[in-house]
């Protein structure tokens, strides 16, 4: 399922292993200097789940 909350998209997967993870990856839409500060605002969540992360720049 891909979902947004107005500074990312994101959706969930399973890497289909012995010991199957599920990771949401979280494509971050916008400006470069925006992927630090949207990170760090996201961190405490982030850092409570299975993230992978990646950037889409404009």
């Amino acid at each position: 399922m891909i979902y947004s909350d107005g500074w990312h998209l994101s959706h969930t997967f399973n890497l289909g292993t012995n010991n199957p993870i599920n990771y949401k990856k979280i494509i971050f839409l916008g400006e470069k200097s925006d992927f630090f500060q949207k990170l760090a605002e996201g961190k405490k969540h982030i850092m409570e789940q299975n993230y992978l992360i990646s950037m889409a720049v404009k």
